[in-house]
């Protein structure tokens, strides 16, 4: 083989392995972690349902992730609530962070409040480990902790602001749950602990709520982490994704035509 033969064959495969690097990026499995960018496509995500009710029009997607602008006091009817529930279930010990923006949230008059609950739902009505950020009927903003545990629950509230904030639940084991808040773009810092369910694996839930009212609401959510000992991975884990059939005939197609013309130089420089 001369050398400008070498030297095409050299470049061409090296243009193909790059390529295809370029159009199938390493997607490791991860079976224990997940976090999740609200943005554009993220209503096809496999891993979470979308759920509201018909004021989809105050319900987009764009860069900044998961916006509710529901604009209130015009006669419509109350949003009431409006989100993302999990495909999959939490098990063991877990932790589980959401990222959000609290824009706006008038006074509602009435009901638990205008503004974002971050939840474990455990199948029934009797086990829910609830996180709020919300406004309440006499104008206060509030972080609130509602641990129910087999109908029972434990209520607890703190004060907060609005703007950029996150919410965290940790499962401990035996049942015991740690929640964190950041108000305000506050750091985050433990709020509570209760006591939950025991035993039982959970969906997430992620809502806007105005509380059954018209309310004027306007908040961002960004992103939401899980990091758990037993995410179920053929639902939410990346995948490594197959070497597509086409781009293996083209690299058998080109590796035969440089094969080809190898063979036509050899005889011509014969």
């Amino acid at each position: 083989m001369n050398r400008r033969s070498a030297n095409i064959i050299i470049t061409t495969v090296s243009a193909c392995v790059w390529l295809g690097a370029i159009i199938m990026p390493p997607q490791p499995v991860n079976a224990t972690e997940l976090t999740h960018q609200f943005g554009p496509g993220s209503f096809g995500d496999p891993a979470w349902m979308r759920r509201y009710n018909p004021a989809l029009e105050h319900f987009q997607l764009d860069r900044g992730g998961w916006q509710t602008n529901y604009r209130g006091g015009d006669g419509t009817q109350p949003m009431n609530t409006a989100g993302f529930k999990s495909r999959f279930k939490v098990d063991g010990v877990f932790t589980v962070r959401l990222n959000y923006t609290l824009t706006q949230a008038d006074t509602p008059p009435r009901g638990g409040g205008v503004g974002i609950l971050f939840r474990i739902h455990f199948g029934d009505d009797a086990n829910i480990t609830t996180i709020g950020h919300v406004r309440r009927p006499g104008g206060q903003i509030i972080m609130f902790v509602n641990s129910k545990r087999d109908g029972e629950s434990t209520y607890q509230q703190f004060p907060a602001r609005s703007g950029a904030s996150a919410m965290e639940i940790r499962h401990l084991g035996e049942g015991q749950y740690a929640f964190f808040g950041a108000s305000g773009g506050a750091m985050a810092k433990e709020l509570c602990r209760a006591a939950g369910p025991v035993g039982k694996a959970g969906q997430i839930d992620i809502w806007a709520t105005t509380g059954q009212t018209t309310t004027p609401l306007k908040a961002t959510v960004s992103a939401v982490h899980v990091d758990a000992e037993g995410l179920p991975v053929g639902q939410v884990a990346a995948t490594p994704r197959r070497f597509p059939w086409y781009w293996i005939a083209f690299c058998a197609a080109l590796v035969g035509g440089f094969g080809w013309l190898y063979r036509n130089l050899k005889t011509s420089s014969e």
